[in-house]
């Protein structure tokens, strides 16, 4: 398979477009005209994954954190190199290709943290982002009848129509659309340089503001005017955040389905993530009900996780002042480790690439599991 099909099939789920803006997403290094049918998954890009690449015949390199962060774009050329040593320069001259998915795979965190969720108990429909993102659009575009439900699916497809649980949510009215192309335009109903009166409809949908660029790009790909008439207006009321609502938060917070005690709730944790052990700030309460997890560096969701009485929050690590501040309120915060809590990553790709090609998780940052 050429490595832009499959990067293509990724994306459809992790978008790289709603990553944050000091952030790299997508393919960084290399050719996406090439083929393989390996793909190895790691943390980061090292002379080690390199290595490991080459044993197992991959030719696409698939981390969670970015190369060459955040100084540049990518490297395409030996013309932007930099050190000989650099595993990014050195992946190119070997025809390996890396893509990375960071902020836009944590942002739409439902296929690696619902996994996570179900091993510890908690049920998606329970669920809640302890991020969710805040802003929110209306697009109202104007569609001509004969593809309404094409532009509608597609929008669908792309994210938008989702409020609270229900999905595929929109309004629509019909009306006429009138239009003259110019002597220039390439009109895909009527003729240019004639007033045309089509059969339209109105359609209406929510969106979170992270997903109009991709909502915007499915939209005019399915559209059939050559100018589309589009608005997107600020939703000032606020949207009801029940259940999951996809690419729009950070980690999650919910109900295990009966507390249960300390004890079994570590033994599941340390399962899930292959640990030993991890460092506590305060201690776990006798039962435990509602946790709260965030993979990664979790410092500023503590103090969502006390706003929404977690019993328990887990992440890769936090700052020391922050874990205790958070314990004096009452929080029990475990530390997994950066890295281990990264896991869900990991799982999702492995979902996500399926059959399309061989998949081979690097584990050289994994040896505590062991």
């Amino acid at each position: 398979m050429k490595i832009k099909t499959l990067l293509a099939h990724i994306e459809k789920e992790i978008v790289p477009t709603i990553s944050e803006s000091w952030d790299r997403n997508g393919l960084i290094v290399g050719d996406e005209t090439q083929e393989t049918d390996s793909v190895l998954l790691a943390s980061d890009l090292t002379n080690s994954a390199l290595i490991e690449a080459e044993r197992v015949g991959a030719k696409l390199i698939i981390t969670h954190h970015p190369p060459l962060f955040p100084s540049t774009r990518g490297i395409r050329d030996l013309r932007v190199s930099h050190a000989k040593n650099e595993p990014a320069l050195v992946a190119l001259l070997q025809g390996v290709a890396v893509a990375s998915y960071h902020t836009s795979y944590d942002r739409c965190s439902l296929y690696g943290l619902g996994k996570l969720a179900s091993l510890l108990g908690v049920s998606l429909p329970e669920g809640r982002f302890l991020s969710p993102e805040e802003k929110y659009l209306k697009l109202v575009v104007f569609v001509p009848k004969t593809h309404f439900s094409r532009v509608q699916q597609a929008l669908f497809n792309a994210g938008a129509g989702v409020v609270g649980q229900y999905g595929d949510a929109s309004f629509s009215v019909a009306g006429l659309g009138s239009f003259k192309g110019s002597s220039q335009s390439r009109p895909k109903l009527g003729k240019r340089g004639k007033r045309e009166t089509v059969k339209e409809e109105r359609l209406e949908m929510i969106l979170p503001e992270v997903l109009r660029s991709h909502v915007d790009s499915a939209l005019l790909s399915n559209h059939p005017y050559e100018e589309v008439a589009r608005d997107y207006y600020e939703v000032k009321n606020l949207v009801t955040q029940v259940g999951w609502f996809p690419f729009a938060g950070y980690g999650f917070y919910g109900n295990l389905p009966k507390p249960v005690s300390s004890e079994i709730f570590q033994q599941v944790l340390f399962k899930s993530f292959r640990l030993n052990a991890c460092l506590k700030s305060g201690n776990l309460p006798a039962k435990v009900s509602r946790i709260g997890f965030s993979p990664g560096k979790g410092d500023s969701f503590l103090r969502g996780a006390i706003a929404v009485g977690c019993d328990v929050f887990i992440t890769g690590e936090t700052g020391y002042h922050p874990a205790r501040q958070a314990y004096q309120q009452g929080l029990c915060t475990l530390e997994l480790g950066h890295t281990q809590s990264e896991l869900p990553f990991f799982w999702s790709l492995e979902k996500l690439i399926g059959r399309a090609a061989k998949t081979h998780v690097f584990r050289e940052n994994f040896q505590s599991f062991v």
